[in-house]
């Protein structure tokens, strides 16, 4: 089964603190990088095993002490976090409601 991709919408702050403490790979990095000067909310779209990866290595930026500043930028990482992993519980919580209804199909 194909994995379903998951799209988050990020302001230009926000990538650029995604690109310096979140550590994406190839393909979120490659859209954050393309659409570093633009302006406003941009669409950035991947499989939810890299939202997932990208999640850890924002906590790891989190918890390690002195890697995030505590001026504000601090707050700003915890957000961007908190937003993918809502994106990652969205789909967790869809796929759980899909299993409970073929469960009831099939009894």
């Amino acid at each position: 089964m194909k994995e379903k991709k998951i799209s988050i919408f990020f302001t230009k702050r926000q990538r650029e603190l995604i690109l310096k403490y979140g550590l994406p790979f190839d393909n979120i990095r490659r859209q954050l990088q393309e659409n570093r000067n633009k302006r406003g909310n941009v669409k950035i779209s991947d499989g939810a095993y890299w939202w997932e990866q990208m999640a850890g290595d924002l906590a790891t930026s989190l918890n390690e002490d002195d890697n995030v500043p505590n001026d504000g930028t601090y707050e700003q990482v915890e957000e961007i976090y908190e937003i993918v992993e809502m994106e990652l519980r969205h789909l967790r919580e869809d796929k759980e409601t899909i299993k409970g209804k073929v469960r009831k199909i099939i009894i």
